[in-house]
C-alpha cells in the first residue's frame, strides 16, 4: 500500500523524527540512496524542492545570521580607547598624572591632575582635538577660552584662531582644560603614530596660567 504523506507548507521538506532525518536511525535501507536515488525515490509520496542560497539561509540560520551579525556590530559599537600619561615641570615643582578617554578619531576627553610640592593638588579637565586636514576652526573654539598673555612660544597658536594653525597642528593633539577657580592649562602633544590617535602614544607640553611648562609623555596603550 502506499502512503499518502501529507505536503509540506510552501512545497519544503520539515523533518519531524530523527528517522526523517537520518534513515538508518529508523532502520531504513540506505543501500538506495547509496546507489544514487533521488529523495522523492527513497521517499514515496513526498515531494522534495531543493533549499538553497538566501532561501536555505532565510528558513535554517536566522538566528546564526543574526549572531554572526551581532559579532560583527559589537567592537564598532564599543570602539573606546582610554590610556594614561606623566608630566613635570623642569624644575620638578609640579608632577602631573593624566587620564584619556578617545572615543572618536579627531576627539576625546582629558583630565590632568596636578600634585604640588608641598601636598597641594589641582584638577584641569576638557575636551581634546586630534587635528586633521579637515578640521575647521569653528569646532575648535574651546581651544582659546580663557586664554592668557602668558601663553607664548608656541607657532599660530595665540590669542586669536588663524587658519595656519590647523596646518601647523595638522596629525597633533591640542587641548585647553579647565581647572580651579576658572583657571586654564592648554597642550599640544604629537603623536608617535597619528592614524593610531592617542593610543599611539606620544610626547608634548602644557602651559599653565603661569607661563610655566609641563613637559609630558603618553605611552602606547
Amino acid at each position: 500500500m502506499r502512503v499518502s504523506w501529507p505536503k509540506p507548507a510552501n512545497n519544503v521538506a520539515r523533518f519531524t523524527s530523527r528517522s526523517d532525518i537520518h534513515p538508518a536511525v529508523g532502520g531504513t535501507d540506505l543501500s538506495q540512496s547509496a546507489r544514487g536515488a533521488s529523495p522523492s525515490e527513497s521517499y514515496p509520496g513526498r515531494r522534495f524542492t531543493p533549499v538553497m542560497g538566501s532561501e536555505m539561509n532565510s528558513y535554517l540560520f536566522p538566528g546564526l545570521r543574526l549572531l554572526i551579525l551581532g559579532v560583527l556590530i559589537w567592537p564598532a559599537a564599543g570602539c573606546k580607547s582610554t590610556g594614561l600619561g606623566e608630566g613635570r615641570t623642569s624644575g620638578g615643582d609640579v608632577g602631573v598624572s593624566f587620564q584619556w578617554e578617545q572615543a572618536t578619531p579627531t576627539s576625546g576627553k582629558l583630565r590632568a591632575i596636578l600634585n604640588k610640592r608641598g601636598g597641594g593638588q589641582e584638577t584641569y579637565k576638557g575636551p581634546f582635538f586630534q587635528i586633521t586636514r579637515e578640521s575647521r576652526l569653528d569646532t575648535l573654539g574651546p581651544l582659546w577660552v580663557g586664554w592668557y598673555p602668558t601663553w607664548v612660544g608656541w607657532p599660530y597658536w595665540g590669542p586669536e584662531p588663524q587658519s595656519t594653525f590647523i596646518t601647523h597642528y595638522t596629525g597633533d593633539v591640542v587641548a585647553n582644560l579647565e581647572g580651579p577657580d576658572n583657571q586654564r592649562m592648554r597642550c599640544h602633544f604629537r603623536l608617535l603614530r597619528a592614524s593610531a590617535g592617542m593610543k599611539g602614544g606620544g610626547t608634548g607640553e602644557c602651559q599653565l596660567p603661569s607661563g610655566e611648562t609641563i613637559e609630558a609623555e603618553f605611552p602606547p596603550s
